[in-house]
């Protein structure tokens, strides 16, 4: 009996919690189509043009809020609704004053239909411009018309003006008006269907540079800062030094993040102070580094870097490589503010042995080279060099000690070293080789190389790549030149698809390298992910007996495909290319590469 009552009350209880706390069927059907809401599409009916209708279907909540459709029809109209004042503004700034824009809801499709029928109306164009200046000295001008791009009779789009705003306001702040404004007025005369812009510049004091002040420096001196100051107190502003002198503290290497600003008004000299604000980042750097090549096995590569040694930004980099063919190590000490801001001294010492196919050696070399900064992308300098060698090359062993003098000059405008989508590169080094006894010169080494990047797709992020280079060394005749300063193609560094160092003169199959070279690469570079991409490459080249190469019809040509998995230090790369030009009993039918970092 107990056990009875028990039960019939626990079913009352479980009757009376479903009843009070859980929604009956037809309820939760009908929560459920509210929460889901009004499917819908949207359409644009009208003859507009790809751009206006791109910017609406950008802009718009109707178009941008299709995943989180509202509950009711009265909510769908009241969306669209609002879009209506935002699609007039898109219309005007294209040029269109006198459109007219109807919303249309059709609730029997399925889903529903949310239409915008537009009439454009005439398109607009650009009538009278007046630029008045208020203060502006008489030896200053402001652009033309024609610069400016605001032609009469040109569509009357907004963005046209606000491109034109900011023209002025940049060539006013580098004429040393930090403080420049322009003030806009458009007038719209609709009975002529044209719009007349009044663009008044207004200056406001001129300005000196005036002090420079410090903050967020711990371990670095603060004169390492102050050294890299492009101008002297009581110049002229100019936004482009402010910039250059970012970029300048930024190339250290020393400063996770760089503020430069300059203050909201003139001190009581009439002069504008600059702040800098840096947060440090860690001065030293351990890397390591793996690669495996089909022709030249696996290797792998370890450096040590201290960027403030002594605190005052001097870069002391220590490095090993070790793979079969080659066992290297190296030591550069980068002295920077030498004599003057703009000039760095570096010692480097590099020990090297090499076995390859092509010869056997042993080397030392010391050099010191003075580097003067030029412009922001431009490097240039000059020093003597010491090297000192036993080289081996079809079993003739010979003794080389040669000091050169080798003058460079580098032009880098990437936007990145390991992965770079814009901007290009070009590097020209001559060198004169004497013999340390010896008064004359043995031979002459030229190289010039250059490197473009063009990006052209964002979605998925396409890189069209080229490289071009060119080698070349004037001497008596070739075995004055060193076997292992002689130019060789083939490699993954060169010719991918080619043994190392195969492509060019040969004696009985075996590289003997050649006084001039050619080396010419494209890779198509499509990265759909954050983390891949494939890559897509032709490569050509040879080395040449003569000085300069004679032909072009000895270029040997491979081709190839790549994976790339893009980590926080550049990609990885895994390469396979194929011989075009395969020649019988010596070429591989294929050829793989694995190393960190883009090919160029």
């Amino acid at each position: 009996m107990i056990m009875r009552l028990s039960c019939r009350y626990l079913l009352f209880l479980a009757t009376t919690f479903a009843y009070v706390f859980l929604p009956t069927p037809s309820a939760a059907a009908e929560s459920e189509r509210n929460y889901s809401g009004i499917e819908y599409e949207v359409r644009i009916e009208g003859d507009i043009s790809s751009n206006v209708r791109s910017a609406i279907q950008k802009t718009t909540d109707s178009f941008l809020l299709r995943n989180r459709p509202p509950a009711t029809l009265g909510m769908l109209r009241l969306r669209a609704e609002e879009d209506l004042p935002v699609i007039r503004k898109i219309l005007r700034a294209h040029g269109y004053y006198s459109s007219s824009v109807v919303i249309r809801i059709d609730p029997a499709n399925i889903p529903a239909g949310v239409f915008f029928e537009i009439s454009p109306g005439p398109l607009y164009r650009l009538g009278k411009l007046d630029i008045p200046s208020v203060g502006l000295p008489e030896n200053i001008e402001l652009p033309s018309r024609r610069k400016l791009q605001l032609e009469e009779g040109e569509p009357a789009a907004a963005r046209a003006v606000f491109d034109a705003v900011d023209e002025i306001n940049d060539q006013l702040r580098r004429s040393g008006f930090p403080f420049a404004e322009v003030a806009t007025e458009a007038v719209v005369r609709h009975g002529t269907r044209t719009m007349d812009v009044v663009l008044e510049a207004r200056p406001g004091p001129r300005a000196r540079m005036g002090n420079v002040t410090v903050s967020g420096i711990q371990s670095v001196g603060e004169e390492t800062v102050l050294n890299r100051v492009m101008w002297k107190k009581g110049d002229t502003y100019d936004p482009v030094l402010i910039s250059n002198f970012r970029d300048r503290l930024i190339g250290l290497g020393l400063f996770a993040t760089v503020q430069v600003e300059t203050a909201d008004s003139l001190d009581h000299d009439g002069l504008l102070p600059v702040s800098v604000k840096v947060r440090e980042r860690d001065h030293r750097t351990l890397k390591v580094g793996v690669s495996y090549k089909t022709n030249e096995g696996a290797g792998s590569e370890a450096s040590w870097e201290h960027r403030n040694l002594f605190r005052h930004a001097n870069r002391l980099r220590l490095s090993i490589n070790v793979a079969e063919i080659l066992l290297a190590g190296q030591g550069t000490l980068e002295r920077p503010d030498f004599l003057r801001p703009d000039l760095s001294l570096l010692f480097d010492v590099r020990g090297a042995r090499e076995r390859t196919e092509a010869y056997k050696s042993k080397s030392l070399r010391t050099s010191l080279f003075i580097e003067r900064l030029l412009s922001r992308y431009t490097i240039a300098g000059g020093g003597i060099s010491f090297r000192f060698s036993r080289v081996e090359q079809l079993e003739l062993e010979e003794r080389f000690d040669l000091v050169s003098f080798p003058v460079k000059l580098s032009r880098d405008s990437r936007d990145d070293l390991l992965d770079p989508a814009s901007g290009w590169r070009l590097d020209i080094e001559v060198a004169p080789f004497y013999d340390v006894d010896g008064i004359t010169p043995v031979f002459w080494k030229s190289y010039i190389s250059t490197s473009h990047y063009i990006r052209f797709l964002s979605h998925p992020r396409s890189v069209l790549a080229f490289r071009a280079g060119l080698g070349s060394i004037a001497s008596d005749s070739r075995d004055a030149v060193p076997a292992d300063e002689r130019f060789y193609a083939g490699g993954g560094g060169s010719i991918r698809g080619y043994s190392y160092q195969s492509v060019g003169p040969l004696e009985e199959n075996n590289p003997v390298g050649g006084r001039s070279s050619i080396e010419l690469s494209a890779e198509l570079r499509f990265r759909f992910t954050n983390h891949l991409g494939l890559v897509s490459f032709v490569d050509g080249g040879s080395a040449f007996e003569t000085k300069f190469p004679d032909t072009l019809e000895d270029l040997l040509w491979a081709w190839g495909v790549g994976f790339r998995y893009f980590t926080g230090i550049g990609p990885l790369r895994v390469d396979f290319a194929v011989p075009v030009d395969r020649r019988p009993d010596m070429d591989d039918s294929f050829q793989v590469y694995v190393s960190l970092g883009q090919a160029f």
